[in-house]
């Protein structure tokens, strides 16, 4: 049976369930699997079907030519049933190097993201976006989060931030936890793909939150561990595990 007779829901089925190296190559092969490729079922359904293939990326630093400069940063997927059949393998091809503006926040489903810092002034501005490291296509920058810097704690280490894919609303989401000086506060920030604006969600009285920058995303939420006290004067010898709680 010639090519151009086969169904095209069977065309599609058996697409669905190729690889996503695969699909970028196939994507010259006509101008409608091209289409089918980028359609957003298309793409769900293909997510689901590789799921058992999963994929980590792992932080690496990519060595310069120069010795007056530093090492860059950079991230290669990897997959984990290799990393598991094989602990000591080296992972040489397919590293993405990072621009230094930028920080990587995490990865869901294949979509990266990245932030960065842009002082202006007496203001900072936040920008986000959004790699998909396989199509090698980058989203145009988000709608900035402008403020003013006298008021927030803005230094990378005083922000937490998540990034995840929220079920309920279908859609991809980055979560900046800010120190607000004046009011002593948290203050959540949230951005979701294709927006054009930030919101705020929630207003909190600051409380230590520990851990990694980024928070951790499970079923459709970002976290981070927390202790259950307001301010910041603690001391780890006095921390119980009663008040370990977690900051979603």
């Amino acid at each position: 049976m010639a090519m151009a007779q086969l169904p095209q829901d069977l065309i599609e089925e058996i697409l669905s369930w190729l690889p996503v190296k695969s699909l970028m190559r196939f994507r010259c092969v006509s101008r409608t699997w091209n289409s089918l490729i980028f359609q957003a079922h298309f793409v769900k359904l293909n997510l689901q079907r590789s799921s058992r293939n999963t994929h980590v990326l792992l932080r690496c630093q990519i060595n310069t030519v120069f010795e007056d400069m530093r090492d860059l940063p950079g991230i290669a997927p990897c997959s984990i049933c290799s990393l598991l059949e094989n602990p000591s393998s080296t992972v040489d091809n397919g590293c993405h190097q990072l621009d230094n503006r930028y920080l990587f926040i995490g990865s869901c489903n294949g979509l990266v993201c990245l932030i960065n810092l842009v002082a202006r002034g007496e203001f900072s501005e936040y920008r986000v976006w959004f790699c998909n490291l396989a199509t090698r296509i980058m989203s145009e920058d988000s709608p900035h989060l402008c403020l003013r810097s006298c008021n927030y704690k803005l230094w990378w280490y005083q922000v937490k931030c998540g990034f995840g894919y929220d079920d309920r609303s279908d859609t991809y989401k980055v979560v900046l936890v800010l120190s607000n000086i004046k009011s002593q506060n948290w203050e959540v920030r949230v951005h979701r793909l294709g927006d054009t604006h930030w919101r705020k969600v929630l207003t909190c009285p600051a409380f230590p939150i520990l851990g990694e920058k980024c928070g951790q995303p499970v079923s459709g939420t970002v976290n981070w561990f927390a202790i259950r006290k307001l301010g910041f004067d603690y001391e780890w010898e006095t921390v119980t595990v009663d008040q370990l709680v977690i900051f979603s």
